[in-house]
């Protein structure tokens, strides 16, 4: 019987000294990628952020509407990449729900613009604050305007990535 309790013992001892992870351990994966200036120099040189957030806007096609304001409602689509042009995330190929209404073969997202919320990434505020109704632009976030040092739960985007989206701001209400 001692027998038993003892293997018992040293198989909690174990369980519990695998499990016990110090939170201020480094993540064991992080972004080891082109860095978010390299990538600037290399395909944007002289692009200048927006503000010292560090986020950055390429305009691809100028909208003729208004910029968004506190509290108006946009409808976009999205293209999430990373800066090797790996994707990871569409409004394309999303299933329509509350936030993603289905127009067309598309799902739009929809959020309401308010640069103090947090319930989506932030570097989107200062990006969508940069642009018209109509525009399509290139937001560049570094890691901490998008996932920062926490990257995604499925490792799609590792800790410390900076990002890009591919956007189109179709309406603002």
């Amino acid at each position: 019987m001692n027998k038993y309790l003892m293997i018992g013992a040293l198989l909690s001892i174990t369980m519990f000294w695998a499990c016990d992870k110090d939170e201020d351990s480094e993540p064991e994966e992080v972004y080891t990628g082109i860095s978010l200036q390299d990538f600037i120099d290399t395909n944007y040189p002289g692009l200048q952020p927006v503000d010292e957030s560090g986020v950055y806007v390429v305009v691809t096609k100028e909208g003729t509407g208004d910029i968004p304001q506190q509290g108006e409602t946009l409808y976009c689509y999205y293209k999430g990449k990373l800066l090797d042009g790996t994707p990871f995330d569409t409004t394309h190929q999303r299933p329509a729900d509350e936030y993603l209404p289905q127009i067309g073969s598309k799902s739009l997202m929809v959020f309401e613009y308010n640069d103090t919320l947090t319930s989506y990434i932030s570097g989107w505020y200062k990006g969508f604050g940069n642009i018209k109704k109509g525009s399509e632009a290139i937001f560049i976030l570094p890691a901490e305007q998008a996932y920062g040092d926490e990257g995604t739960a499925s490792g799609s985007i590792l800790p410390g990535a900076p990002i890009m989206f591919e956007v189109e701001l179709i309406n603002i209400r």
